[in-house]
């Protein structure tokens, strides 16, 4: 299993880095599907009683379902952009009045690689961004500039509902909120007593992804005039005029309401306001400072280290010592990590 899940690494880097073809990576996803659903159903039949071996195959076997989702959304990016040069080469853009007077950004476009770790790698998962112009106004901008350095692509035909759906997978951020579900559940698991609830983790990590997708969208909602002033964030879908603003704005709004409602029912009133909390937060007190001061960070890293409590408080409906601790790591870490970006 391990074996396959290195070379998958390696199908995954020469299909987004070497234009191979995308079937070799198929076929190796389904060979890494297939081991790992051997292995855990071989320790689940045979070691059930002991939890030192069960509950690491279950976190396996729900690691593997998160990277079948983020294959996927890996694709639709990818498809999003089949002529765009990998990775994209630097652009340079003029910006106009609107956008800060013009003055002139370079920079690379760059390209995040979230590998997952607990599966020693597993399959390599890329989100792409691929640069297109926000408006038809900075296209002729950006074609008149001597400095511009690279084409926008042309977006491959698709169907148009794929596209739409593909633009609201990505106001919802999922490239953070992989890194949400993953922290919401280490707190999950070290504070489950004996074996892991499956239904409750279900639900726990469902609830909490419609929380973070919803503050994800609505963080796009409320920064959609300056995202359009940034080369990084102009092609998202509202700047880029893909989407309504009222459509996200009420998108953002239903799925955040059942992500609390889903985490109240069926695991606990606490583990619901801790992400409301933490989505109430991130909007009303980072989002804004993000464009006023560096020290924005030390408001946003409150509301950046909750999923470990939400995940250890769908357990114990409650937070001891432990949980804290978890918290402090989390909220110690982003320091300098962020700060040093900043």
């Amino acid at each position: 299993m391990t074996g396959a899940i290195l070379v998958q690494l390696a199908l995954g880097g020469a299909y987004r880095h070497a234009g191979m073809g995308v079937v070799p990576h198929i076929v190796g996803a389904a060979v890494v599907t297939l081991l790992v659903a051997w292995v855990v159903s071989r320790i689940l039949t045979h070691f059930a009683q002991q939890p030192a071996l069960a509950r690491p195959a279950l976190l396996l076997g729900g690691l593997l379902m998160a990277q079948i989702v983020l294959g996927v959304e890996s694709y639709m990016l990818k498809m999003a952009a089949r002529g765009a040069p990998q990775p994209l080469p630097p652009v340079v853009r003029h910006h106009d009045d609107a956008c800060g007077g013009g003055r002139t950004d370079a920079g690379d476009e760059s390209v995040s690689h979230l590998p997952d770790a607990s599966l020693s790698g597993a399959s390599e998962r890329s989100n792409g961004d691929c640069f297109r112009a926000s408006s038809s106004n900075h296209m002729k901008q950006e074609k008149n500039n001597s400095q511009f350095t690279a084409a926008a692509p042309r977006q491959a035909a698709r169907p148009a509902w794929l596209a739409h759906l593909a633009d609201y997978w990505t106001l919802t951020k999922p490239e953070v909120n992989f890194l949400v579900l993953v922290s919401a559940l280490v707190g999950f698991y070290l504070a489950a007593p004996g074996a892991v609830q499956g239904w409750l983790l279900f639900h726990t990590l469902l609830g909490t992804l419609l929380v973070a997708s919803g503050t994800g969208t609505l963080n796009q909602y409320i920064e959609r005039r300056t995202d359009a002033c940034m080369r990084r964030t102009a092609n998202r879908p509202l700047p880029a005029g893909r989407l309504a603003p009222a459509a996200a704005l009420w998108f953002g709004i239903l799925i955040s309401i059942a992500g609390g409602a889903e985490l109240w029912v069926a695991a606990n009133p606490l583990t619901s306001a801790l992400a409301l909390a933490t989505l109430v937060t991130y909007l009303a007190l980072y989002t804004p400072l993000k464009r006023r001061t560096p020290l924005c960070t030390v408001v946003g890293a409150f509301p950046g280290a909750m999923p470990p409590l939400i995940g250890w408080a769908a357990v114990r409906n409650g937070l001891n010592a432990e949980a804290w601790v978890l918290y402090a790591i989390l909220f110690l870490w982003q320091f300098p990590h962020l700060l040093a970006i900043a």
